[in-house]
């Protein structure tokens, strides 16, 4: 498990916090719609757009006309989703 937190972190040090939505997509997927990747891929696809367009929404409509960074709101929206995979793990 610490060589999976190690790879993650590493991908989103190098790609920015927008790439930690290709980490988590995939996983809230897999729990909406189970293993088979022929449901998984869409189910993928539809729910990181989902997540990039209500951080970018969040991100130019929170504080009126002073717009948020993009990577900040979307690790707000995907982090406490990232921590309860990490525990629920863990006492699984």
């Amino acid at each position: 498990m610490g060589v999976a937190i190690l790879c993650a972190t590493s991908a989103v040090l190098v790609g920015g916090a927008i790439s930690f939505v290709g980490l988590m997509a995939p996983n809230i997927g897999r729990r909406l719609v189970g293993q088979r990747m022929k449901y998984l891929l869409p189910a993928s696809w539809v729910i990181g757009c989902a997540i990039m367009m209500l951080a970018q929404f969040i991100a130019t409509n929170a504080f009126g006309k002073t717009a948020l960074p993009v990577g900040l709101v979307v690790s707000a929206v995907t982090m406490p989703y990232f921590i309860y995979l990490l525990f629920v793990e863990r006492f699984d």
